[in-house]
């Protein structure tokens, strides 16, 4: 489903990540593998994709060319954080 039907690039679309017991995740990067794979099957090979999350993360893939049979995919960079020594088991998702 594209995102916006006005949008100048037919190659967006929203993407929602469902876990076999019903739960909505924010992100799956083998869902969003696949879901490229599918799409890009159907384009050329110098083809993109961009997906958007329930969460407006923007995933964008294309194809790294048909010899090859290789997906590039580019998921958006987190901030790092250091972790102060006995913290390990606190962390939050």
């Amino acid at each position: 489903k594209r995102r916006d039907s006005g949008s100048a690039n037919a190659n967006e679309y929203n993407i929602r990540y469902i876990t076999c017991n019903g739960t909505e995740v924010d992100l799956c990067g083998h869902a969003t593998l696949a879901a490229s794979s599918v799409v890009l099957q159907k384009m050329n090979e110098s083809a993109s994709v961009v997906f958007y999350t329930r969460n407006n993360v923007i995933l964008k893939a294309k194809s790294a060319g048909t010899e090859t049979n290789k997906i590039m995919m580019e998921f958006p960079l987190k901030k790092v954080i250091a972790l102060q020594e006995g913290t390990e088991g606190r962390l939050q998702a």
